[in-house]
């Protein structure tokens, strides 16, 4: 884990040390720094280790000198009623002197645990810190020694670092650094020092971390296949939010079966609120073509949570829309002598958005062929009228018997071809025979 930090100084004048008496002069080289130590990015439901630096920056004559920290409600030198060692874990605007301005305020972007430790190595080494937030407004927190121990800073260059665990509940509300990508914000860390009667104010700040929102999941199941007529919709679930906000919603797009990329506009397109269960289901869509459609449901993302969508293709997310079986009813015409003309009828009901251009096919098979596996002696293809009616071109057998019609509906993109049976009763027609010379002669086969 990476951290980066800078440390600014209060002005000279904001140092504070003994007055010789009436003169009204300090002369002192007690000096202090604070530094808080932040990771450069980070994302909302992360677990942070974080720490804040302090150090004995004495010079000259008091470069051997012990600091001591300031805590809370410390008696002279410390200054009147001073706030011991803080924290700004979140802030969106610096005032003067690195100061949290009024609209920089930014709380409750970090959640810190309620204990803190000095890390080995440092002059604080073990100490136990405890944690408590002093300042809502600014969700300002305070580090105090425990059990009324002091940190002690034995020379310039000593170190204590504090190391703290926090939480990342939420993005900023305040973008620190709008020119750089992302949402950012800047921590502050305040302590005051003194030595003998000498005291030195020191206030540091990070040079600002990004904030990511969380990366949810997004998983996805289609309805049930359904027959042309029927409706379809599909469900999502939305996994993996940290402090999610009302008011996220999922939008479900569903691609045509002339789409497989999903890149044309979507047939069909249902926009729904998440529930607190992190679900949401479409509306229903009656699709108006049969084939295969693909979904696509996209979760809209919130202040903490990025938008997440499932990909084109899923085969969750693929719903099979099948053609309707219509049915097909068929009469033939009355019995008629030889050299009569002879035709069909069909009546196709149960279609369903039935396109332009369907056909009826009538085949007329010849005395003998009980099971109508010959080639037929006569064929008539014409179109399917709007009411679903067709009526076959005329034939006039010259061979008497009883010939056996089969009439086929051939389909549509919505509707599977369906044919009527051989040896049906309503589509036998019998010729009687007669005698005319030449009748014998061989049936012509009309397309």
């Amino acid at each position: 884990m990476s951290f980066r930090s800078r440390s600014r100084w209060l002005l000279p004048a904001l140092f504070a040390a003994p007055f010789l008496a009436g003169s009204g002069i300090a002369f002192a080289g007690i000096g202090s720094s604070a530094t808080p130590l932040f990771p450069s990015d980070v994302t909302v439901g992360d677990t942070l280790t974080v720490e804040v630096d302090l150090s004995n920056q004495n010079t000259g004559a008091d470069t051997t000198a012990t600091n001591t920290v300031c805590s809370h409600r410390d008696p002279l030198p410390c200054p009147a009623d001073d706030p011991g060692i803080t924290l700004i874990p979140s802030c969106g605007q610096l005032a003067a002197f690195s100061a949290c301005a009024p609209a920089g305020a930014d709380p409750g972007v970090f959640r810190a645990g309620h204990s803190a430790f000095g890390v080995p190595g440092t002059a604080c080494a073990g100490m136990e810190f405890l944690v408590s937030e002093i300042d809502p407004v600014f969700g300002r927190l305070r580090i105090a020694p425990a059990s009324g121990n002091h940190v002690q800073l034995p020379g310039a260059g000593s170190r204590c670092v504090i190391r703290l665990t926090m939480t990342v509940v939420k993005a900023p509300t305040v973008d620190q650094n709008p020119f750089v990508d992302g949402v950012q914000t800047v921590q502050i860390a305040d302590n005051t020092q003194y030595s003998a009667n000498l005291t030195a104010s020191a206030r540091g700040t990070t040079t600002g971390l990004t904030v990511h929102r969380a990366t949810p999941t997004i998983s996805t199941v289609a309805g049930d296949d359904v027959q042309i007529g029927g409706s379809v919709a599909d469900t999502a679930s939305v996994a993996g939010r940290v402090e999610a906000q009302d008011g996220a919603t999922v939008r479900f797009d569903l691609y045509g079966p002339d789409d497989s990329t999903c890149s044309r506009p979507p047939a069909f397109t249902s926009t729904v609120p998440l529930n607190a269960g992190g679900e949401a289901t479409s509306e229903p869509f009656t699709p108006q073509l049969a084939g295969t459609y693909r979904w696509v449901a996209t979760y809209s993302g919130d202040a903490n949570n990025e938008p997440v969508a499932g990909p084109c293709g899923d085969p969750a997310e693929m719903v099979e829309v099948t053609k309707a079986l219509p049915s097909i009813q068929t009469v033939a015409s009355p019995t008629v002598a030889r050299g009569k003309a002879v035709y069909d009828t069909a009546q196709v009901r149960g279609l369903v958005n039935p396109l332009p251009g369907a056909t009826v096919t009538f085949r007329l098979y010849t005395p003998g062929d009980l099971a109508c596996l010959m080639p037929p002696v006569f064929t008539s293809t014409v179109p399917l009228n709007a009411d679903g009616t067709a009526v076959s071109q005329t034939v006039a057998p010259a061979i008497h018997g009883t010939y056996r019609w089969v009439a086929t509906y051939n389909g549509d993109a919505n509707n599977q071809a369906v044919s009527g049976d051989c040896s049906d009763p309503s589509e036998l027609v019998v010729i009687t025979p007669v005698d005319i010379p030449g009748s014998n002669t061989p049936i012509p086969v009309v397309s």
